[in-house]
C-alpha cells in the first residue's frame, strides 16, 4: 500500500492526520451546502444567487482583513481553531434565527455564509498541509491528503437523504456545526503530533522584509497567481448559477436537497478515484502545466455543449449537460487542478507562500466573488438571459484562463529552478 501511494518512512502519519482533517471539514461543508442551497432555491429564483455572492464577498472581505491582522499576532493553529469555532457558531446562529423569525433574507444570508465556510475551510486545510510538506513531498502527497476531502464529500453528500429521514431540513446545519468542532479537535491533535505546523507564522509588518529585498521575480508571479485564482472563482460561480437554475426548475426543496447531495456524492466518488489512482502519477509525469490547463479546456467544451443544447430547444439535454458540466468541474478541480494550483504556491518560500495564500483566499476571493455576483445580476436583467448566454460567457472567460495559465506556468518553470 505504501509503495502504491509512494509513501516514504515517516510520511504515513502526516498524510493520515491531514486526511482526517480534510474529511471532517468537507463532510460538514457538503451537508451545509446541500441544505442551504436547497432552502435558497425554495425561497428565491436562481438569479438571487448574485445577491448571495455579493453578500459573501462582503463577509469574506471583512473577515479576511481580521484574519490577516490576527495572523501576525497569533499562532496558526490557534487562529484556525477560532475560525472553525466561529463557523460552527455562525451556522447554528443563522439557522436558529431563520427558524424563529421566518425572515427569508436570513436564508439568503445562510447561503452566503456557506461560501465563507468554504473559503476558510480550504485555507485552513491547505495551509496545514503545506506546513507539513516540502516541495518534493507536495508533488507526491497533496493529492493523497486531499482524498480525505473528497471522501468527506462522498459521505456528506450521500448522508443527506438518510439524515432527512431523521431530521427536518433545518436540522442539517447543526450536524455541520458538530463536524466543524470535530475538525478543531483534529487540528489540535495535529499540532501535538507535528509541532512544526505552528512554528512558522506570519511576521508583524515591522518585522517583514521590505519589498525591495524580495526576489523581484515574485511580484509578477504572485500578481498572475492572484489574477488566475480570481478568474477561476468567477467561472466557478457562473457554472454554479447554470446548475442551480436547472435544479430549481425541476425539484422542490427536499427533493433538491437530496438531488444536490447525491450529485455531490457521485462527484466526490469520481474525484476520490482520480486522486487515489491517477492524480499523483499525472502530476509526477506531466507536471504543473497539465494540471492547471485541463480544467479550463474542459470548461470550454462543456459550456459549448450546453449552449448548443439550449439553442436547439432541448430542455432535457440541456439539464443533463449542465449537470455534467458541474460534475466535471468539481472532479477536475478537486482531482487535478487544485493540486496543480497548490504546486504553484509551493514554489514560494514559506513566509511569502503563507501571505500569498491568505491574501488570495480572502481578499482576492472576496473581490472575485463580488464581481461574479455583479455579473450574474447584470446578466439576469437582460431579456435574453438563459442557459446559452451563461454558458457562452463562461466559455469566453475559460479561454482567457487558458492564456493566463500558459504565462504563469512559464514563470513557474523559471522560478522553480535554483539560481545560477
Amino acid at each position: 500500500m505504501f509503495r502504491w501511494f509512494d509513501l516514504r518512512p515517516g510520511e504515513g502519519a502526516r498524510v493520515a492526520w491531514v486526511f482526517a482533517l480534510a474529511f471532517l471539514l468537507a463532510c460538514g461543508r457538503v451537508i451545509l451546502l446541500s441544505s442551504a442551497n436547497a432552502a435558497l432555491l425554495s425561497h428565491y429564483p436562481a438569479e438571487a444567487y448574485g445577491w448571495v455572492l455579493v453578500a459573501a464577498a462582503a463577509l469574506i472581505f471583512v473577515s479576511g482583513v481580521a484574519y490577516r491582522a490576527l495572523l501576525a499576532r497569533r499562532r496558526f493553529v490557534h487562529l484556525a481553531s477560532l475560525a472553525l469555532i466561529a463557523q460552527a457558531a455562525g451556522t447554528v446562529g443563522l439557522q436558529v434565527l431563520a427558524d424563529s423569525t421566518q425572515r427569508r433574507e436570513l436564508v439568503l444570508l445562510l447561503a452566503a455564509w456557506v461560501l465563507l465556510v468554504w473559503v476558510y475551510g480550504l485555507l485552513i486545510l491547505w495551509t496545514t498541509a503545506g506546513r507539513l510538506l516540502d516541495q518534493e513531498q507536495a508533488g507526491r502527497l497533496l493529492a493523497l491528503m486531499g482524498a480525505g476531502e473528497v471522501l468527506g464529500d462522498v459521505v456528506g453528500g450521500a448522508g443527506v437523504a438518510p439524515l432527512l429521514r431523521l431530521l427536518p431540513p433545518a436540522g442539517l446545519p447543526f450536524v455541520s456545526a458538530t463536524l466543524f468542532l470535530g475538525a478543531v479537535g483534529a487540528l489540535r491533535l495535529i499540532r501535538g503530533r507535528f509541532p512544526e505546523v505552528d512554528q512558522t507564522h506570519e511576521p508583524s509588518p515591522s518585522q517583514a522584509p521590505p519589498a525591495a529585498d524580495w526576489d523581484p521575480r515574485w511580484r509578477p508571479y504572485v500578481a498572475r497567481l492572484m489574477l488566475l485564482c480570481g478568474l477561476i472563482t468567477i467561472c466557478y460561480y457562473l457554472v454554479d448559477l447554470g446548475y442551480f437554475r436547472q435544479v430549481r426548475a425541476r425539484y422542490r426543496e427536499a427533493e433538491a436537497a437530496v438531488f444536490l447531495g447525491r450529485v455531490y456524492a457521485l462527484t466526490a466518488s469520481l474525484t476520490l478515484l482520480l486522486r487515489l489512482f491517477l492524480a499523483g502519477r499525472l502530476l509526477s509525469r506531466f507536471g504543473v502545466s497539465f494540471a492547471t490547463r485541463v480544467l479550463p479546456i474542459a470548461v470550454v467544451f462543456t459550456m459549448a455543449g450546453v449552449a448548443l443544447a439550449s439553442l436547439s430547444g432541448s430542455s432535457e439535454l440541456t439539464f443533463w449537460l449542465v449537470v455534467l458540466s458541474a460534475v466535471s468541474w468539481r472532479v477536475l478541480k478537486d482531482g487535478i487542478d487544485k493540486p496543480g494550483l497548490l504546486l504553484l504556491y509551493q514554489a514560494l518560500p514559506p513566509e511569502p507562500r503563507l501571505r500569498t495564500q491568505s491574501l488570495v483566499e480572502t481578499m482576492t476571493d472576496a473581490c472575485a466573488t463580488g464581481l461574479a455576483g455583479g455579473l450574474i445580476l447584470l446578466l439576469s436583467s437582460a431579456p435574453w438571459f438563459g442557459a446559452a448566454p451563461i454558458a457562452l460567457v463562461t466559455a469566453l472567460l475559460a479561454l482567457g484562463w487558458v492564456g493566463l495559465t500558459r504565462r504563469l506556468v512559464r514563470l513557474h518553470a523559471g522560478f522553480s529552478r535554483p539560481p545560477g
